[in-house]
């Protein structure tokens, strides 16, 4: 650490002022996406138009963490819900700003009628209401004004295709290099590191050779929810605003609009509600790791309980839920050596001070096995899922698990420079285990892009069209085999494409202008690396004229340059 950082490290720890520390940290966080703390921002589309129709303004309303499309309500209101079939109900949600001891709220469909007293305000209440067969208005009256969330139709029955699962989950952990699943446990050798895990995939689909569509979260998580390449979706700046691309479906709407009820939980300020990560979920629930955010911090045990209740609420229907699990993340706080450990559990509860261990000759040992037993206790916690799955739901459930991104710990590579390809092996070797209706029992040996096969894979299985274009391949469709995979980095005015495959990586980078979306001129960079690779301080591979071909190919397929530009690629 320089002088500079360590004075300025000094200065907000031990002479700036209250008072200055309080307007400095306010001043550039409230309108940002990147620092959003719960604020409401519009409704996703299909929301917006429900409740547009109504005349009423569709918003994201944020309550004790949880995030849901709504509309406020003074007096009473009308809403029209899909006809109920014999034995279903409707469920809905409200939640007050303020609330009096006489003030109340009644339901009412045909008949039907029940009457909610004494609200917290600021809080969720969730209502179900069942119907006459053949209903289709719900009647809302209610004394104060009230947040009213999206109806939806609980059915009693699968409303799924035969065969298919009526339950998906998809579990991703967040910065997960591929290799881990093959450590052992650091003070038991003999024993896996993810014996729960290993277990439950064990008679699943693995396909232990991915390589991620980009090396972080924001256009990872979008490739994702859009089964596209960054260049496609571009949801890359790391300050500019970004949005999804208006008419555009992503990963759970589509299953929304199927008749899932779906659950996403994020702890990435990269995956929330202000870039939109919302839509398609009745309930966004998003955790901050570190004080002052959210009303809660992470906690690993509350969002598999939350999924277990979601599954047991919905048991006879059908839902969908995307987890965004940050355990496996190594830390941020004091790179390198110290991303190690995640978010708000760095260190405290290992009884490490990191601010020393940067400077440690044994650091690195340290801290790859904090790593470890992290892992390790997302094993443990993650077991009672797996259990509730396989004791109540064994043959409806499909559940997959996989990472957004490999590991971006630069220490773990025997030498690392600024100049270090961001598209290397260690940042995007990621993995995708799955198990359920049909999954086939296979270990994949072809390389795959678990975050641009997801979405049509799992729509697939699920017998839902894809709405659109996608880069990515149904896992189990006739031409799901590959013979490499094409990672984008898009970030600051560089443009880098990686081509992999089991034996090598080949990379090129190019200037870009992040305005157009068009590379302004010839290679910067180009040099290939053996699979493997730990030093990546100079090309071990001089030339590579097929793979160079496929980039060429490439760039131009996905609009980066046109045949009327005299960029050379």
């Amino acid at each position: 650490m320089s002088i500079k950082s360590q004075f300025k490290k000094f200065y907000k720890i031990w002479l700036e002022p209250p008072g200055v520390r309080k307007w400095r940290e306010r001043s550039r966080e409230p309108d940002q996406q990147k620092y959003w703390n719960g604020q409401p921002v519009t409704a996703p589309p299909l929301e917006a138009t429900y409740f547009r129709n109504l005349g009423l303004e569709g918003l994201t309303i944020t309550r004790r963490d949880d995030s849901r499309a709504c509309a406020l309500v003074t007096g009473g209101a009308s809403f029209p819900i899909p006809e109920l079939q014999l034995g279903d109900s409707v469920q809905i949600a409200v939640t007050a700003d303020r609330w009096n001891v006489d003030s109340s709220v009644q339901f009412s469909i045909e008949g039907q009628t029940t009457r909610h007293v004494s609200l917290h305000e600021g809080r969720w209440l969730d209502v179900r209401l069942p119907g006459p067969s053949g209903s289709e208005i719900l009647r809302i009256e209610t004394s104060e004004p009230l947040w009213v969330s999206y109806p939806r139709v609980v059915r009693k029955r699968n409303v799924t295709p035969e065969s298919k699962p009526r339950h998906v989950i998809v579990m991703v952990l967040d910065g997960l290099a591929r290799r881990r699943f093959s450590d052992r446990h650091p003070t038991d050798p003999e024993r896996s590191v993810t014996p729960n895990l290993d277990r439950f995939f064990a008679d699943g689909f693995d396909a232990p050779l991915g390589f991620s569509s980009s090396e972080w979260t924001l256009p990872t998580t979008a490739s994702f929810f859009t089964g596209q390449y960054a260049s496609r979706h571009r949801m890359v700046h790391p300050t500019l605003p970004m949005a999804y691309q208006p008419g555009q479906k992503l990963l759970a709407e589509c299953f929304q609009e199927a008749g899932y009820h779906t659950l996403g939980f994020s702890v990435g300020n990269r995956l929330t509600p202000a870039f939109g990560s919302n839509r398609g979920f009745d309930r966004f629930i998003y955790h901050w790791a570190l004080e002052g955010r959210s009303t809660f911090d992470y906690d690993p045990s509350v969002w598999i309980n939350e999924i277990i209740g979601h599954l047991d609420t919905h048991r006879s229907d059908a839902t969908f839920t995307y987890v965004h699990f940050p355990d496996t993340h190594p830390a941020w706080n004091l790179p390198p050596l110290t991303r190690a450990f995640n978010l708000a559990r760095r260190g405290d509860s290992t009884g490490h001070d990191l601010d020393r261990l940067e400077y440690s000759e044994l650091g690195r040992e340290q801290g790859e096995q904090m790593l470890l037993l992290r892992l390790h206790e997302f094993d443990r916690a993650i077991e009672s899922l797996l259990r509730y799955i396989k004791l109540n739901l064994p043959e409806d459930t499909l559940v997959a698990l996989t990472a957004d991104h490999g590991t971006p710990w630069p220490d773990f590579h025997d030498k690392h420079t600024r100049d270090c390809p961001p598209l290397n092996e260690f940042r995007t070797g990621t993995f995708i285990r799955m198990k359920g209706p049909g999954v086939m029992n296979q270990v994949c040996t072809s390389p795959v892009s678990p975050n641009l096969d997801l979405m049509p894979t799992l729509l697939s299985l699920a017998g839902i069209g894809m709405p659109g274009a996608t880069d990515g391949k149904n896992l189990f469709g006739p031409d799901a085999s590959r013979s490499y995979v094409i990672s984008e980095s898009i970030y600051r005015g560089i443009y880098e494409v990686a081509v992999s495959d089991a034996q090598q990586q080949w990379i090129k980078r190019f200037p870009i202008d992040e305005k157009t979306f068009k590379i302004t001129g010839p290679a910067l960079f180009q040099g290939g690396f053996p699979s493997g690779c730990n030093d990546y301080s100079a090309p071990k591979i001089s030339e590579n004229p097929a793979f160079d071909q496929v980039i060429a190919e490439h760039i131009r397929s996905v609009g980066l340059v046109s045949d009327q530009d005299s960029v050379s690629v």
